[in-house]
């Protein structure tokens, strides 16, 4: 559960950032607060994440927290306020990281995004080596490896070796192993972390 103070200081903290948002003038007080509760949120290594702004906010391109949630280095906790569902990812580095607890759902949100995002990216990685286009799957793989787990990245490196050496039909292979042990591990990572 989520301690009143950090819900309260969140619920201000998005107050703020919906009021600046919609173009209402802050005061120098205001705006200081604003800085104040930054301040602290960062100090805290808490990212806050409104959930209209989920998918964005978590889209793999823009950062690696989606990524870091999978592989345990943060946690996804969320609560329901007057503005929807405001979702937390707390670092490793929070002194919170240890004392909370995900939920099934919070969880569900964060592995389904990723699951989204690798399943388009070797979609894409496969139609376009199957089409030939060797610069566009190499891009595809390139983005794929910046998402693995750290123990999998090798396998992308093969890939892109093959392709490199314009070995398509090993290449091809390679890609659909990576994709399976992909999926394993992200089932074996959900199992863990669900219980």
């Amino acid at each position: 559960m989520i301690e009143k103070e950090l819900k309260r200081l969140v619920e201000k903290y998005v107050y703020y950032i919906k009021a600046k948002s919609s173009k209402t003038v802050l005061s120098p007080e205001e705006l200081k607060t604003l800085a104040e509760l930054e301040d602290e949120l960062s100090r805290e290594d808490i990212k806050v994440v409104l959930e209209e702004e989920f998918v964005e906010e978590l889209s793999p391109t823009r950062s690696s927290y989606l990524k870091d949630i999978i592989e345990g280095k943060r946690k996804i906790i969320s609560f329901e306020s007057e503005w929807g569902r405001i979702y937390l990812i707390v670092g490793s580095d929070s002194a919170l990281f240890r004392q909370i607890h995900e939920t099934k759902e919070d969880l569900r949100a964060a592995f389904w995004l990723y699951f989204y995002h690798m399943k388009n990216l070797f979609r894409n990685a496969l139609r376009e080596l199957t089409r030939g286009d060797l610069s566009r799957a190499s891009s595809m793989v390139i983005a794929i490896k910046q998402l693995l787990p750290s123990f999998l990245r090798e396998d992308a490196d093969e890939v892109l070796s093959y392709l490199r050496n314009r070995e398509l039909d090993y290449a091809l292979e390679k890609l659909k192993e990576l994709r399976n042990k992909v999926k394993k591990t992200l089932i074996s990572s959900w199992r863990s972390r669900v219980g």
